[in-house]
């Protein structure tokens, strides 16, 4: 967290935006201060040499170690320097404490300072960092923070306190340190500052050669007197709890349990007290033991936490790990309980924040996975918080604990594409959040929620106008503290300076003059700095400050504004009885205005030297001044008439109104009519509304490739339920399409899924997409036998390719059922080449179907119609295809006939024709070996080429020279199209089986689609028995929608998880003849 350290108009600025020199705000700060004494006492010598280490250049690119005892003081110290740094001092900061879990390892200290780097240098993180990535993505913040702290000839200093308490050290071999993490070489604009005992020693994992080795870094602190007097009192509270009553133990063991804070009303469920009771021990006989904080996101409420580290560390190990778990089993229950009653309104915050962050301690991850898996605690967290950041970073720590080895096999692939969906489903819920509901929440006083719900709507651009109606908001409430802080917080400039120009207006009424130029000096756009000074300039004029507003409005470059703020400020001296002086600064605004050919500008200008000259007692001027002004012509355009007012929603109740801007506007108007039970009710019914809106499967191709990938009889219905989660039609049914096909062999069950399908075909609004549908009902209507509704659904296919094709399978098919006739009938009309080949379609399904006496009669009549197709390539396709049907049925003649014919047109063919054709298997069926062959071997296409190869060879089967001769050609592509040139180094590295060098490499790759392509690539090389790894980390990196094809092809184990997890949280789309 970076300090500013300054006050400014009587507000304090705090955390700094080192890029632009905006005050920004960092969560971590607040838990800085819960550490921080209110005083520090007889530390002045620690502070000096703090603050020299800070600034000295001899001290630039350097570690200092402090080292003290147990109870020394180090906190205190460090944390009270991170709240009151040196001036030019910017401090990151992150303090390893056993009292909180989740805040003692090192994803813990790079979850802080990426959080705090990213606020600071106003770059938004990636959304799926994953725990490797997130590193490396900190140390490169790190340093641009440190190089922009020079930019701006200031110090970097980034503090880490409590290395002995990092967990990360003891966990396992697997386990890194914080101090491992630290740089070896440091930029010039950064210091680190760390703190631990004498005991341990640095961590192993640091390099030998790395600076927190150096001996001559090291500084001790003196022990406090003040802190080992507390020491003493609370070691001799901490025994007396121990061998207390039942209630002090109970207290003790639940707080010490709990790794968080816990409320007096959550204290007396888990002990079975009464509220006052736990209170009281809280307060009086116990109090001194624990210290009192306010709620993170309740900040009315209160929670009690251990009142220091070495509490917590003594009281864990006095109570024993039996025990612990024992108090642990209590919070269990408390989570089953709430979680059984659906997470109501009442549930106790630690529950939705504290909760996890113990699970994650004790390394607890099937309840992690519980969670992260919990959509009703997900909007129970939603609801109090106003945001999903919390729950979204909890799924990704259970992510990153199934991928550090958790969970293995398909077991680790089925957590992690569960954890997925709710990840992804958080991610979309805000999609639809109307721009103004933020504000209407902040004028309704709920600001924390309203910066929440500005910050989590999912499109930039939509939240940064979201940001900048809430500024409007915050500044008609007078929360111009925060308004100026969102402001701040927007990343496009123009409506940065939009949102800060409005706040530079109100500071400028409420009279924060000083205030109000220093945030002008921020905006680089001269027109919207302008426009910001003429605010101040009236404001100070207004006030009586002349002299001020003149020189704040001569600073102004825009002419147009600067016109604007002469007469404003012209028109308030002149009301404050200075006449000669606003006639001056009146007569130059007109002037001005006048040589701009401005009007509307001149006239107020004009209308403001009236007054000047009514004040100076030149009223025969004022009358000559008038005439002039009034006889001016007007070649303006009318005005406007305003738009006609919306319709309202009086009388109207919220549950009637029918979508969010509907609800928010009803809102509004209620605000504005003071009823404010109205305004919150709408408000919170747009917010629902706008969440319902989301749907976490997108468009349903994802849905439909599950479907076919988890496609059996057996799973039917659920199978079926997942198709009512598909929104667009046209997906919806390829999917039932697709059970369809399924279940072909019950014909009542078939036909039913096709007459929904039907619906949804029908209801299509796309024609490209209707009639594509419509095929694919065609073609799923045949295989149940129920050709009749084929028929109907083919006539309802305007004429088009699909018509044709499904007229093309329609027709077949009645031919293999015996009704030629019908089919026959169905082939009089179309283009020749289109009607020829459905008529060579009905002869082969004739044949089939033992009917060859009248297929002899259908030739005859299908080549007279194929002389007459106009293009010479079709019509050779057409006759090799009556060549190959007449030689099966046994007429030799008119098979020779036929391609003779055939080899003549062949012959006046260009080969590029032939080729782009698709002609060169009809070639050889022509008796041309040589040049079908040379055909094929001229296509570019490796791919293309050998399965024209391939085909070829099954022409000339009766050849076996010819077929030997192919195969080795065939055998030959495809070893040179798998060497493919020189391999990678991954590749190399896989085939050499040098998996660990593998790994390593891949995560470097800093580009998320190829990493998961190389993930995939080696996924495919250990085969499904040992792929989880690779497939747990595509799934951590993708949303589950792209990572689909990977779990299908190497886990489909994993697919009833996914299908389980997306109906739990998904709501059916309704049948459009509902």
């Amino acid at each position: 967290m970076v300090q500013a350290g300054s006050v400014t108009g009587g507000v304090h600025i705090g955390d700094v935006n080192l890029r632009t020199g905006a005050p920004v705000r960092t969560r971590y700060r607040e838990q800085v201060k819960q550490i921080a004494p209110k005083e520090l006492v007889n530390r002045e010598a620690e502070r000096a040499d703090l603050a020299a280490f800070a600034i000295d250049p001899a001290c630039a690119g350097s570690y200092a170690l402090w080292r003290a005892p147990a109870w020394a003081g180090k906190s205190a110290l460090l944390s009270w320097f991170v709240l009151n740094p040196p001036a030019g001092v910017r401090v990151v900061s992150f303090f390893i404490t056993a009292r909180m879990a989740s805040q003692n390892d090192r994803g813990a200290f790079v979850e802080n300072v990426l959080e705090q780097l990213a606020t600071l240098l106003d770059d938004p993180l990636p959304a799926l960092l994953t725990v490797h990535t997130r590193e490396a993505h900190m140390l490169g913040l790190l340093t641009d923070a440190a190089h922009a702290c020079e930019d701006r000839g200031e110090r970097l200093v980034l503090i880490v306190d409590g290395l002995d308490e990092d967990r990360g050290v003891t966990t396992g071999p697997d386990a890194h340190s914080i101090a491992a993490l630290l740089p070896v070489e440091l930029p010039a604009g950064l210091r680190v500052i760390v703190s631990t005992r004498p005991q341990p020693p640095i961590p192993p994992d640091v390099p030998d050669h790395h600076p927190l080795r150096d001996a001559g870094i090291a500084r001790t602190l003196a022990i406090s007197e003040k802190a080992t007097a507390i020491r003493a009192e609370m070691e001799r509270e901490l025994k007396e709890l121990l061998t207390g009553t039942q209630l002090q133990q109970d207290l003790l063991g639940l707080l010490a349990a709990a790794g968080g804070g816990l409320g007096p009303r959550e204290l007396a469920e888990l002990t079975g007290q009464s509220l006052w009771e736990v209170d009281d021990h809280l307060r009086t006989v116990t109090g001194r033991s624990f210290a009192l904080r306010d709620a993170q996101w309740q900040p009315d409420s209160t929670i009690y936490v251990l009142a220091h580290e070495e509490l917590q560390t003594a009281a864990t190990a006095m109570l024993g790990d039996t025990r612990i778990a024992g108090y642990r089993d209590r919070l269990h229950r408390m989570y089953a309980r709430c979680r059984a009653r659906g997470w109501p309104p009442s549930s106790p915050e630690y529950l939705l924040n504290g909760y996890f962050n113990m699970l994650k301690a004790a390394c607890d991850l099937p309840r992690m996975i519980v969670c992260g898996t919990d959509l009703a605690r997900h909007d129970r967290m939603l609801d109090i918080s106003g945001g999903d950041v919390t729950a979204i970073a909890e799924i990704i720590s259970t992510q990153e604990a199934i991928a550090d080895g958790g969970l293995a096999g398909t077991a680790a692939v089925s957590a992690m594409v569960r954890l997925a969906v709710h990840r992804d489903h958080l991610r979309k819920r805000n999609s639809y959040i109307p721009l103004e509901l933020p504000a209407v929440w902040a004028a309704l006083g709920h600001v924390h929620r309203a910066e929440a719900l500005a910050q989590s709507i999912t499109s930039p651009p939509w939240r940064r106008r979201a940001q900048v109606a809430l500024v409007g908001a915050l500044v008609d409430t007078q929360e111009l503290d925060q308004a100026e802080l969102v402001a701040h917080s927007i990343t496009n400039v123009v409506e940065k300076y939009q949102s800060l120009v409005m706040v530079i207006e109100a500071l400028a009424k409420a009279g924060a003059y000083d205030r109000a130029r220093t945030l002008t000096s921020l905006i680089t756009n001269p027109v919207a700095r302008s426009q910001a000074l003429a605010a101040v300039a009236g404001a100070l004029a207004v006030a009586g400050e002349t002299d001020h507003a003149e020189a704040c409005a001569r600073a102004i470059t825009n002419r147009s504004w600067l016109i604007r703020a002469l007469t404003s400020v012209a028109t308030a001296t002149a009301e404050n009885g200075d006449g000669r002086r606003a006639c001056v600064l009146a007569m130059e605004g007109a002037a001005l205005a006048r040589k701009l050919s401005n009007y509307d500008e001149e006239r107020a200008a004009l209308d403001a030297l009236a007054k000047a000259l009514t004040v100076a007692g030149h009223e025969d001027q004022v009358r000559r001044l008038t005439l002039r002004t009034h006889n001016k012509p007007q070649d303006r355009p009318p005005a406007s008439k305003p738009d006609e007012e919306s319709p309202g929603h009086e009388g109207i109740p919220v549950e009637e109104v029918g979508n969010c801007e509907e609800l928010v506007a009803l809102a509004k108007k209620a605000i504005i009519g003071g009823k404010p039970e109205t305004a919150h009710a709408a408000a919170t019914e747009a917010e629902a509304l706008a969440r319902r809106m989301s749907n976490p499967v997108g468009d349903g191709q994802a849905l439909v490739t599950l479907i076919k990938a988890a496609a059996t009889a057996d799973d039917l219905d659920r199978l079926l339920a997942l198709t009512e989660l598909i929104t667009r039609r046209y997906k919806r049914v390829q999917a039932l399409v697709v059970l369809m096909n399924l279940v072909e062999k019950n014909s009542v069950r078939a036909r039913a899924l096709g007459t929904t399908a039907e619906k949804y075909a029908l209801s299509i609004e796309d024609s490209f997409e209707r009639k594509q549908a419509l095929l694919s009902l065609v073609k799923a209507a045949v295989p149940i036998g129920d050709l009749g509704w084929a028929e109907a659904l083919t006539q309802s296919i305007p004429a088009s390719v699909e018509h044709t094709e499904a007229l093309h399978i329609l027709t077949k098919a009645l031919a293999a059922n015996g009704n030629s006739d019908r089919a026959l009938q169905l082939v009089q009309v179309g283009a020749p080449g289109e009607r020829c080949r459905m008529l060579i379609g009905i002869a082969w399904a004739m044949v089939s179907a033992g009917d060859r006496d009248r297929v002899h009669e259908l030739v005859i009549r299908t080549a007279a119609l194929v002389r007459t197709i106009a293009v010479r390539v079709e019509r050779v396709r057409m006759l090799a295809r009556l060549a190959e049907l007449t030689s099966t049925v046994g007429r030799p003649e008119l098979t020779e006939r036929l391609l003779q014919e055939a080899r003549a047109l062949v012959g006046g063919i260009e080969d590029r024709l032939l080729i782009s054709a698709g002609l060169i298997g009809a070639v050889a069926t022509l008796g041309d070996f040589a040049r079908a062959e040379r055909l094929a071997l001229t296509i570019s296409d490796p791919v293309r080429r050998r399965a024209e190869l391939i085909e070829l060879r099954a022409a000339v089967i009766d050849h076996p020279d010819r077929v030997a001769a192919l195969t080795i050609t065939i055998d030959a592509l495809l070893e040179s199209r798998a060497s493919g040139g020189a391999p990678s180094v991954l590749d190399s590295l896989i085939a050499k089986g040098d998996l660990d060098r593998a790994t390593q490499l891949i995560r470097s790759i800093p580009d998320s689609d190829k990493r998961c392509a190389a993930w995939a690539a080696l996924a495919a090389h250990l085969g499904p028995a040992h792929c989880a790894g690779p497939i747990v980390a595509i799934l951590a990196l993708q949303p589950w929608e792209k990572a689909l094809e990977s779990v299908v092809e190497h886990q489909p184990a994993a697919l009833t998880a996914l299908i389980d997890e997306l109906l739990a949280i998904s709501v059916p789309t309704p049948n459009p003849s509902a």
